[in-house]
Parts: C-alpha cells; structure tokens; sequence
C-alpha cells in the first residue's frame, strides 16, 4: 500500500503555524483527490486542506491545538491495484478577506500514530477581527451578500454563508401550517419598531431582514439584523423568493419621501401588507388601501376610508366617515372629528385636533397641538 502525507501548508510567510479548527471527515473514511478533509486557521486566514489522492484517510492530530507549518496531519492509504490519481496540489492562495465563524467544539482523534507536540499557541488577531475561508468569501461574493452580515463572529466558513442564504432561498411564501410568510423591512429607525411589533404579532408573518441606507449590516433592531443597506439588496431578496415588503420609512420631515419608497417598493414586485396593531380597533366598514400602518391605541371609525401607505399613528383618533389620501400621516395622539379629509402626503402633527368636515389639502403639514377649525387650503409639492 503506498501512503502520501498530508501536511500544512504555508499560508503566509508571518504564519508558521496554523490551528486545527476541525477534521471534515473521519478517521478510517474513504476520500476522494481533492475532498476537504479539515479546516485551519491563522491569525490571517482560514483555510481548507484537501485529500492529495483518493484512499482511505487516517488523522495523526487532534483538533483545537496549534501545529508547525509542514507537520504532517493526516496520511492517505492509496490502493496500488487501482489506477492512481494521484495529482499533485499546489498550494492554496491566501483567502482573499477575513470573515468569522461560530465556535467549534470537538473531541481529540484517537490515532495509532504518536502525535506531534503541539507548537507554541498561535497569536491570535485582534479582538472583533472576523476571518473567513476562501470558498466562505466566494459564496458571499456570488450571491452578492455583504461581508458585514457577519460581524461579530469570530470565523466563518461556506456551510456559514450557505445557511444565512438559505433563509431566502428556501423561504415559504404562502400562508400554511408549515412555515410564515417572509417579509423584509425597509427601513431600520424609531418606526420600524413599530412594524416589527407589529409583525411579531402576527402568526403568518416572518421578518427575515431590514434593508437600511445607514445602519451598518448586521445591526440587529428587536432581533432582526440589518442585511443590505440599497434598491439592489431589495430586488436580490425578490430574486430569491421574499414577495412581501413594509415600509417603514416614516419619513415626517419629507412626507412624499414615504410615498416614493412605497412605489419603488411596487416596481421590484413586492406586495405590501397593511400592519394592524392588536391594540387598535379598526371599524368593520373602514375601507383601507395598501402598505397601511395602524398603531397600538388607535380608532378608527366606521366609513372610513385610508389610502395606499398612510400612517395611523399611536393614539390617534380617526373618526366616522373620514377620508385620508394615499401617504398621509395622523400623527400619535392626533384627533380628527367626523368627514375630515387629509390631502395627499400631509401631516397632522401630534396632539392636533381637526373639527368636523374640515378639508386639509395635499402636501400640508398641520404643527402639533394645532386646533384646525376651517379648510386649509392644499400646498405645492417641493
């Protein structure tokens, strides 16, 4: 039988010894020329060391201990009345970035073979440092998933990446018994807090994510972690199978903001559900659009109509037979009495009191604690 060593290669030239994070496969295993059969790692990298030819593979080290670059770790047993396929490996390139993985805990391979001393503890990188092997960057890298979705690990690998891809690509989008519906947040400030209450209530609702201009990925906001930050990251999780989208934008210092992001919302294909909180009490015979936001304490009165991506905000008091225009804001604590209507991308601000029949126009913003007692007349959008 001919035996071929597997030992460690060099990394890089200020690394003469790498950790053994884990043996993929078992001791006494069949493998195949260029299988991976463990995983290291430096103070710069984590790397995958493969099977040099197809036999039967045994472990001459235990895992989690630090060994000298060309110690030999493993011998693979070739059967000679086989063809061979023995092929020379050259050595792997330096992974092209640093990204982290979840601890590992293992049990020491007993072996026949006396192992070697383990070598001097490996310096390890600075603490927050994230390392991550080269197939854990290529697969971050062609499902255009961002490397900060991992911050705070310490290693990741390509199961790592796999499985957070895996959320989307293998997420249910229908109501059933099985599983939620998965839906993804736009936006990560002081009213997304709201949305995702609001999601967590519902029993057919899963937020798999928020997409954030700002907000570095993953940040977590009430437990969903920030996963993208553009359009781009939004259309990439349309393409992988989430079809439903909230926006939660606020957005009171440029209200037709809210309205421009709810129709590029539209243009990817998502649909928007309206979110209703438990602790509101919405009227029967109220007619409401789409992307609709209602607050815990709010009323909202019979006949009532609410266009596409309003905001009934916490507290507010929207009486009978009332109509507000798509975009349109009733601010916490806000009071419209009977037949108010509010124009297109208008505020009513906190505290505010609208009397009976009073028309409020489009574009408006009506400043808190106001009493409005007569029309005010539409503005020209900015």
């Amino acid at each position: 039988m001919k035996t071929i060593d597997l030992k460690i290669p060099l990394q890089n030239p200020n690394d003469t010894s790498a950790r053994l994070v884990c043996w993929t496969v078992a001791d006494g295993q069949t493998v195949v020329s260029g299988e991976t059969v463990a995983e290291f790692e430096t103070t710069k990298s984590v790397f995958e060391l493969p099977a040099e030819a197809s036999g039967r593979i045994s472990l001459c080290v235990a895992e989690n201990a630090d060994y000298d670059v060309g110690t030999t770790v493993a011998r693979i047993c070739i059967d000679e009345s086989a063809p061979s396929d023995v092929e020379p490996v050259a050595a792997m390139p330096a992974p092209a970035a640093v990204y982290p993985m979840p601890t590992v805990v293992t049990t020491a391979v007993a072996t026949s073979q006396s192992p070697p001393v383990p070598a001097s503890t490996t310096p390890q990188p600075p603490a927050g440092t994230t390392i991550f092997s080269e197939r854990a960057a290529a697969a971050l890298a062609a499902h255009n998933v961002s490397r900060e979705v991992f911050a705070g690990v310490s290693h990741v690998r390509e199961a790592d990446v796999l499985k957070f891809i895996g959320r989307f690509d293998a997420a249910a989008v229908s109501v059933g018994p099985a599983g939620r519906i998965p839906i993804v947040v736009y936006g990560g400030g002081g009213h997304s807090r709201q949305c995702l209450e609001i999601i967590a209530q519902n029993a057919h609702l899963e937020a798999v994510g928020i997409i954030d201009t700002l907000l570095p990925a993953g940040t977590r906001v009430l437990d969903v972690p920030v996963i993208g930050h553009d359009k781009q990251a939004l259309a990439d999780l349309y393409a992988r199978g989430v079809r439903h989208a909230v926006n939660a934008v606020a957005s009171i210092n440029n209200p037709r903001l809210r309205g421009t992001l709810h129709q590029m919302l539209k243009r990817i294909g998502f649909a928007i559900p309206n979110l209703v909180h438990v602790q509101a009490s919405v009227s029967p015979s109220a007619v409401l659009g789409e992307g609709i936001q209602i607050m815990a304490g709010t009323v909202v009165g019979p006949c009532v109509r609410i266009g596409d991506s309003c905001i009934v905000n916490s507290g507010a008091i929207v009486s009978h037979d009332c109509v507000l225009a798509n975009n349109a804001h009733v601010a916490p604590g806000a009071i419209l009495a009977g037949s108010v209507r509010v124009g297109e991308n208008s505020l009513i601000g906190m505290g505010v009191t609208v009397y009976m029949n009073v028309t409020i126009g489009d574009n408006c913003v009506i400043r808190n604690g106001e009493r409005v007692f007569s029309d005010v007349a539409g503005q020209a959008a900015a």
